[in-house]
């Protein structure tokens, strides 16, 4: 719609109200139903009319996700790895002894089957037509990253590409994706076994007492980390390998940014100290903007942790 706020010259206001007009006419015309010999809305117009629309951001967008499982096959290739043709996984190595095990991507496709299984399980094809011997789709979905999570991260300069150019065919003018977590975990047991009486207390209606106790745990944390050489040393690398991925993706009609994540299924002590890296590593990064949580909510250390 037409606004003074961003069309200065009379010229063009007067050209935008034109063709807000027109676009209005049309869009009442193919959905009242004229012409059709049925009446209603004309479903094929309507589609070409949103296929192209801008469609402004998408700021829920898994990276490894939203890579096509071809794709990844692609990369398997590439890289010279294998499939194991009984776990469907991702080998950098043939098995051995059972070197048969192992199947080269050119293998694995001239055997329709298995390549209708792999394709099942690394997507979400058919997610909703299954069966009570398959995977439910939520499942199915968690364990997709599984299978290609690793390969995801060695080619994420590429991913990236190939993702801004879908998006720029689908109109999409900016893109904030989930990329890669920064690594760094402190796993402290005497801290996990810490939080896990305060949440006792908690269960307990000692609400005041848990949460005084749960700030001190986490502030003996923090100092803890911060006096780790490797912890800095990890958050620079990170922000610094954003940036040169980054490099060059940015146009006048796209724009893509970050966020980074902590996985809600790990010890506790792990999960505060991803997201402790992951905000610190956001406040330092123009182009991380955020910190998300990751993982199954219905993960049994999800459900006891952050109910």
């Amino acid at each position: 719609m037409p606004s003074s706020n961003y069309i200065y010259s009379p010229g063009t206001i007067v050209m935008a109200d034109a063709n807000f007009e027109a676009t209005e006419r049309y869009f009442d015309r193919i959905t009242s139903g004229n012409g059709e010999r049925r009446g209603g809305p004309n479903i094929a117009a309507l589609n070409q009319f949103f296929a192209l629309m801008p469609k402004g951001g998408d700021i829920h967008h898994h990276y490894s996700g939203a890579i096509y499982a071809e794709t990844y096959l692609d990369w398997v290739e590439k890289d010279g790895y294998w499939i194991n043709k009984n776990s469907l996984k991702i080998q950098t190595a043939r098995s051995f002894p059972v070197v048969e095990d192992t199947w080269t991507v050119k293998e694995l496709k001239a055997d329709d089957a298995l390549y209708r299984k792999l394709m099942s399980l690394w997507s979400d094809r058919n997610y909703e037509d299954y069966y009570h011997d398959q995977p439910p789709p939520d499942l199915n979905f968690f364990n997709t990253f599984g299978y290609f999570g690793a390969l995801a991260n060695n080619h994420v300069a590429d991913g990236l590409k190939i993702l801004k150019a879908r998006a720029k065919q689908e109109n999409v003018q900016y893109l904030e994706t989930i990329l890669t977590e920064v690594s760094y975990k402190c796993n402290d047991s005497d801290l996990n076994a810490k939080l896990s009486e305060l949440q006792a207390q908690l269960l307990e209606l000692q609400a005041k007492k848990c949460s005084l106790g749960t700030a001190s745990a986490l502030a003996a944390c923090v100092d803890v980390i911060d006096k780790d050489p490797n912890f800095e040393y990890t958050v620079d690398g990170y922000t610094k390998e954003v940036a040169q991925t980054h490099s060059g993706l940015d146009d006048d009609e796209f724009m893509i940014r970050y966020q980074t994540y902590a996985f809600r299924g790990a010890p506790p002590s792990a999960v505060f100290s991803g997201l402790y890296a992951g905000f610190l590593a956001a406040s330092r990064s123009e182009f991380v903007l955020g910190v998300n949580i990751v993982g199954p909510e219905n993960n049994p250390i999800a459900l006891r942790d952050y109910w």
